[in-house]
């Protein structure tokens, strides 16, 4: 019985000592692995940790199942359940490298990153891959990326994404695709390039943009989204879509409340051209000036106000309920009273001409 103690306390000392030598030959501060492997190749240590492996790098926590240490090269590859944890990131994979000469750490296969943010809300991101680059604060993240922002009730995804954990700043691209939750509404934007600069409260939109709104949608090449004012600029051949009406300016700019569309305010060569009734086919009915304001209520369009060079044609064909109208007019100002997206009234201020044409 005195033998077994014996060889017991033994086997802790040798146990003890090894973790203690591993931890002084070791950059990195050992607190736990079922098994450990030393070995020295080329005047360098490289070091096999197994079972439950726990260490930190400085204040950068690790976890994994496996681990290797490369003392030549600065590598240490991890398998299994990988944690790393680093302030207020959280990092998860199923393998992981940390290269410590370019102080980079790769995680492959189910990644997800998680960060803190001071008002206890965070930024959350999937991917297959992500490298973080810890000197910088930057996280690149590829295939199948998705991420979502408590904060500004936000989710994205892509093929390819790159964040600033500092500035939070960041940008989307590969199909990236952005939506916006509010009250039940959502918001989406779709582009080549999406940019998110959180200090701004911004989210800008590169190349073939398409936004989608709950009743419409807008194309143009650029976008940008306001966040604390629910505003909307649209520049590049915008053109904004509904069942209703579809119009084109050089620029748009779109007043939101709660993701409803509370104004549209077109500017420069104003185009808007928009169905009577929704059994009509076609949006034959049009107004051109070189501001148009349309106003909403609930997101439905209530009135629309023209000014400057202001041309309109409008039509409407006979029948059971109606007679058979058509008119054109030109003038410096035409003001539209709307009902269920339908034009009630017509008021026309300083009318240069026009033509009224009715069924005799």
């Amino acid at each position: 019985m005195v033998k077994k103690i014996c060889q017991i306390t033994l086997f802790w000392v040798i146990l003890t000592v090894a973790f203690a030598k591993t931890n002084n030959l070791r950059p990195y501060r050992l607190i736990n692995a079922d098994s450990l492997i030393v070995e020295k190749k080329n005047n360098f240590y490289h070091t096999n940790l197994i079972g439950n492996v726990h260490f930190f790098y400085g204040n950068t926590e690790f976890f994994c199942d496996l681990a290797t240490v490369n003392e030549e090269t600065k590598i240490t590859t991890m398998n299994g359940n990988v944690k790393v944890y680093e302030d207020t990131l959280s990092l998860f994979a199923q393998n992981s490298e940390y290269h410590r000469n370019e102080e980079k750490i790769y995680l492959n296969r189910d990644v997800k990153a998680v960060q803190l943010l001071p008002d206890s809300t965070e930024n959350i991101f999937w991917a297959q891959h992500i490298t973080y680059i810890r000197n910088d604060s930057i996280l690149i993240a590829q295939d199948d990326v998705k991420a979502i922002s408590q904060k500004e009730s936000l989710a994205a995804e892509s093929g390819f994404l790159k964040y600033d954990l500092i500035k939070h700043y960041g940008y989307l691209l590969k199909k990236p695709f952005v939506s916006k939750t509010d009250n039940g509404k959502i918001f989406n934007i779709s582009a080549q390039k999406i940019e998110y600069f959180d200090d701004y409260k911004k989210i800008v939109a590169s190349f073939g943009v398409k936004a989608t709104f709950e009743d419409y949608n807008i194309h143009a090449n650029y976008l940008i989204y306001f966040s604390n004012e629910e505003k909307v600029a649209v520049i590049g051949n915008p053109k904004f879509e509904s069942e209703q009406a579809t119009a084109f300016a050089n620029q748009f700019v779109f007043y939101l409340k709660k993701n409803k569309l509370k104004q549209a305010i077109l500017m420069d060569s104003c185009k808007v051209y928009y169905k009577i009734y929704d059994e009509d086919s076609t949006k034959i009915n049009y107004v051109f000036a070189d501001k148009i304001n349309l106003d909403f209520n609930q997101g439905v369009l209530h009135n629309m106000t023209a000014k400057g060079s202001v041309k309109t044609y409008y039509k409407q064909e006979k029948s059971l309920k109606k007679d058979f109208a058509e008119n054109w007019v030109t003038g410096d100002s035409l003001y539209f009273v709307m009902r269920d997206n339908k034009i009630q009234s017509i008021f026309t201020k300083k009318a240069k001409n026009g033509k009224y044409f009715f069924e005799k």
